[in-house]
């Protein structure tokens, strides 16, 4: 008996010993993790990859001016290009510990000074015009001289966080070696203690207390082995049930499926009607036959699908939906099975819609805006060159404008643009394209619109806007409007059609307002 209580109490010596060491091999392990997470951590090499992103856009940017001022790009896509430039300026200033590194802080200053002063001089380039290449020649000179301390910033960038690095990962192998001398001792402590255990068993193996748990039958054994599993399989049921993502898993061989969490089943509308079986046919889910087959079809090449967008029933107002959908093959009891997860991102393709429609509307108007005009009427030139039909283009201004804002106020100025836009898409067709160019300036093109049908549309349209009288404020007062027209002539560009139907502008201007004007070849026998 007193073998027994002093082998007792070496055990629990053995046991405080090794509970102390693994709680020093927790804190040395906790002491490496930190240095750990901050070298597998890619702040760095994204601070890297993002100042040479900036790096590379501006010398994209120079390459742009070279081949603009050759006559081989037009002005839209150097404006881009700067653009581009212009949006590489953000994530660079949002790196992490650069705005304590004075050079390339103070670079990225200068860079989007000069910036700003490079983008208005872009903004005055015209394609084909000699004096615009002249202008961008002396850009190119400018942003030369820049070409070097953008290039010192990227350098200087690069080499502090490289130190950056290279003293993290000195401080991690330091910490390193503690832990090794920590998870040894542990070993050692382990080993003994074992050791002592082992020989406590031995010893101990007459005793009664070891009968009792040799007297187990293999039956009890396996009924609480069962309890087991079926209390886990509970709880994953739980847990699945209570996930916020549709989830299910249905088996491969007849594609029928085996479960479905709750989200699943309201996000599907699968709840049993009373009476009646529950219909759980997985094809259901989608919103047509062939997304089905898509869906199947992508699946069965690598037998896996990961973030997979796919229009889904379920959607609001019972309309299908847009869902983020995975998809694994796993092997249960020896039979292939599908673990399926839908994610709804209908909200989210609803707002990259209203994005994309803000990207090419005018605010103020809501008609489109000068982007989206000159983008829309290229193709719309293009194809009329290509296939020989008739296009018209009309250049509409607004008279005195000044005038009204400064006698009626800013407010006036905003309602009286807005009362043009919306009679002059009362008076257009549907086909026709309106755009705000800029100020109290619209576009107005005419697809498979002869010279006279647009004279006609566009004496129609100044008749309306000057007959419709404004009241703001108390105030009342008409508004007119002059039209410059040109059609499209054989051979003939968009900024050719856009020069002469501004020039045919001006000089309704110069007329005396208030009248449309056409420009010179606009009725030739090709234009009617």
């Amino acid at each position: 008996m007193h073998r027994v209580v002093k082998m007792r109490r070496l055990v629990l010596s053995l046991s405080l010993c090794v509970a102390l060491l693994s709680a020093a091999a927790g804190a040395a392990l906790w002491h490496v993790f930190k240095p750990m997470r901050a070298l597998s951590a890619p702040s760095l090499q994204t601070n890297g990859f993002q100042v040479d992103q900036l790096q590379l856009q501006y010398e994209r940017f120079l390459e742009a001016l070279w081949t603009f001022s050759a006559g081989q790009m037009d002005v839209a896509a150097l404006s881009l290009r700067l653009d581009i430039l212009a949006s590489r300026l953000a994530p660079a200033r949002e790196l992490s510990g650069i705005s304590s590194l004075p050079g390339p802080s103070d670079a990225l200053q200068a860079l989007e000074k000069k910036i700003d002063i490079w983008t208005p001089v872009v903004a005055q380039l015209h394609d084909g015009d000699a004096a615009s290449r002249v202008s961008a020649t002396a850009l190119i000179g400018d942003v030369k001289d820049f070409r070097s301390r953008v290039q010192d910033m990227v350098v200087e960038t690069n080499r502090l966080f490289g130190e950056q690095r290279d003293r993290e990962r000195v401080a991690f192998f330091a910490r390193f070696r503690w832990l090794l001398m920590a998870i040894g001792a542990l070993a050692f402590g382990v080993v003994m203690l074992v050791a002592v255990l082992w020989r406590q068993l031995k010893r101990s193996s007459q005793l009664g207390d070891s009968l009792v748990e040799l007297n187990l039958t293999l039956e009890d054994r396996v009924a609480r082995r069962t309890l087991q599993l079926q209390e886990r399989e509970r709880h994953l049921h739980t847990i699945l049930d209570a996930s916020p993502i549709a989830v299910a898993l249905l088996r491969l061989a007849d594609r029928q499926m085996l479960f479905a969490n709750q989200r699943f089943v309201r996000q599907f509308n699968l709840a049993p009607q009373p009476g009646a079986a529950p219909p759980l046919h997985f094809e259901s889910i989608f919103a047509y036959a062939s997304t089905a087959q898509d869906f199947w079809r992508f699946f069965h090449i690598s037998r896996s699908l990961e973030d997979y967008e796919v229009q889904l029933n379920g959607g609001p107002a019972g309309e299908p939906g847009w869902a983020l959908v995975s998809a694994r093959e796993l092997v249960m009891d020896d039979a292939p099975v599908l673990l399926f997860w839908a994610y709804d991102i209908t909200t989210r393709k609803e707002l990259e819609g209203e994005l994309r429609q803000l990207a090419h509307t005018d605010p103020l108007t809501g008609v489109l805006n000068r982007r989206a005009f000159t983008e829309r009427g290229a193709e719309a030139i293009a194809s009329a060159r290509r296939h020989q039909r008739p296009l018209a283009v009309l250049m509409l201004d607004i008279d005195h404008f000044k005038q009204v804002n400064d006698t009626h106020g800013h407010a006036a100025g905003d309602a009286a643009i807005q009362q043009v836009a919306a009679l002059s898409l009362r008076n257009l067709r549907a086909l026709d394209l309106l755009g705000r160019l800029g100020g109290e300036e619209f576009g107005i093109l005419l697809p498979e619109t002869t010279a006279g049908e647009a004279l006609a549309t566009a004496e129609r349209l100044r008749a309306a806007i000057a007959m419709q009288s404004l009241e703001l404020g108390g105030a009342r007062f008409t508004l007119t409007v002059s039209i410059g027209l040109a059609c499209l002539v054989p051979g003939e560009d968009a900024a050719s059609l856009y020069g002469r139907a501004d020039q045919a502008l001006y000089q309704a201007k110069r007329a005396g307002r208030n009248c449309v004007l056409a420009a010179v070849d606009s009725f030739s026998d090709s234009s009617r």
